[in-house]
C-alpha cells in the first residue's frame, strides 16, 4: 500500500504511457507506417495525435528499421508540413535513427536501449519485425525480448509504442 506516483500518460486516451508497451497494429499495406509517424511528429510538436487523441509536447525518439534515411526523413517533412509544423518547432524535439544496429536479440540490448531512451518521453519502434532478426514473432518466446522493455519503459519513464505487422493480408 506505497502510495504510488500519478501515471504519466503520453495519451490516456490511447493508453500510452510508461512502464508497459503499446502496439499498433495492422495488416500490410495498410499505411501503420505513416500513421505511426503522424503520431510521433503530432506528439513531438504537442498537437493531439491524428487530430484526435490529446497530448502534450514530448520528446521522441524514432527508430526505423524498415526505411531508410532519407526516405524517413522526406516522409516526416511532409507529414510536419501538413500538419503546419515547422522545423523549429521539432528542433530538440524528435530524433530518428534509421537502421539502428542493435536489434532487441542483442545480448546487451535491455542496458543499449535504456541508454538509448535516457531523457525522451517516448520511442516508437516501426516496426517490430525489424527488430527481431530470426524470432517467430506468433512464439510465445518472443516476451523474453519484450519484457525488459516495460522494464526500461517503467524505469526511464519512457513509452515505448510498438509498429507491428498482423499478417500479410489478402
Amino acid at each position: 500500500f506505497v502510495p504510488l506516483k500519478a501515471i504519466d500518460w503520453i495519451s490516456k486516451d490511447l493508453q500510452w504511457c510508461p512502464g508497459r508497451p503499446a502496439f499498433y497494429m495492422g495488416y500490410s499495406g495498410s499505411a501503420k507506417s505513416i500513421a505511426t509517424l503522424a503520431a510521433a511528429v503530432s506528439l513531438a510538436a504537442g498537437l493531439p495525435i491524428w487530430g484526435e487523441f490529446r497530448t502534450v509536447r514530448r520528446r521522441v525518439l524514432y527508430l526505423c528499421p524498415d526505411s531508410g534515411k532519407r526516405a524517413a526523413m522526406g516522409r516526416i517533412q511532409r507529414l510536419a508540413h501538413g500538419m503546419g509544423i515547422g522545423p523549429e518547432e521539432l528542433r530538440g524535439q524528435f530524433s530518428l535513427v534509421p537502421h539502428p544496429r542493435i536489434k532487441l536479440t542483442h545480448p546487451d540490448a535491455p542496458a543499449l536501449y535504456r541508454a538509448a531512451i535516457h531523457g525522451y518521453d517516448a520511442c516508437f519502434l516501426d516496426a517490430l519485425r525489424g527488430f527481431l532478426p530470426g524470432v517467430d514473432e506468433n512464439d510465445s518466446r518472443i516476451r523474453d525480448y519484450l519484457d525488459p522493455l516495460a522494464e526500461i519503459s517503467d524505469a526511464e519513464g519512457c513509452c515505448f509504442v510498438i509498429n507491428h505487422h498482423e499478417g500479410k493480408g489478402g
